[in-house]
């Protein structure tokens, strides 16, 4: 990505490596090499979402789900759970990951009928920034949500291509629940906030 690389023009510190290694060509070319490497993260703003955001949320998840390549015929079953509506972003605790000026990921978090359990229903990115450290920001900031109103749990039923990023996120497997279509079983996982 373009902001996330500085430029000769721009950066004084490429500016003074160069001039620091001016006296080997090796050198030199080592430091355009240097160039091409991200010096800093692109900033990822995370906010609260929109009501009017709701369909492009419906499109990351339903990107987001296809990217493990499930059949269509089991995306059918899925329509109602993967789909955002406007009355959820309302009644849920719904952030966005914003890079760029565009709504790259998203979660949301639900209360449970126990008040120190919060449930992750939903983290999804977009295929193209999976593995780019959108998903571990969305996760850390709904762990600092849950503890702002008051939770000491968070806890969320995982898809399974998602099982090794949550166990690096620090929770564990404390249950299965039955999902669609019939027989497939997920894991309830969980992380002790407090």
């Amino acid at each position: 990505m373009l902001i996330a690389y500085f430029t000769i023009a721009y950066s004084s510190i490429a500016y003074t490596f160069l001039l620091l290694c001016q006296n080997s060509h090796a050198s030199i070319q080592r430091s355009w090499l240097l160039l091409m490497i991200p010096l800093t993260e692109p900033t990822i703003e995370i906010r609260p979402a929109h009501p009017a955001e709701a369909e492009q949320l419906t499109h990351i998840a339903f990107a987001s789900k296809r990217h493990w390549r499930y059949s269509e015929e089991w995306m059918t079953l899925w329509v109602a759970s993967l789909t955002i509506t406007p009355q959820r972003i309302e009644q849920e605790l719904v952030y966005v990951a914003v890079l760029a000026a565009r709504i790259v990921g998203f979660y949301a978090l639900i209360p449970t009928d126990q008040p120190e359990v919060y449930e992750l229903d939903d983290l999804w990115v977009l295929p193209q920034y999976i593995g780019h450290g959108i998903g571990k920001h969305l996760f850390q900031h709904a762990v600092a949500t849950v503890l702002e109103e008051g939770g000491a749990v968070l806890r969320l039923v995982a898809e399974p291509h998602a099982i090794g990023f949550y166990q690096k996120m620090g929770m564990t497997k404390i249950g299965e629940r039955p999902s669609k279509p019939a027989g497939r079983v997920l894991d309830v996982m969980a992380l002790k906030l407090a």
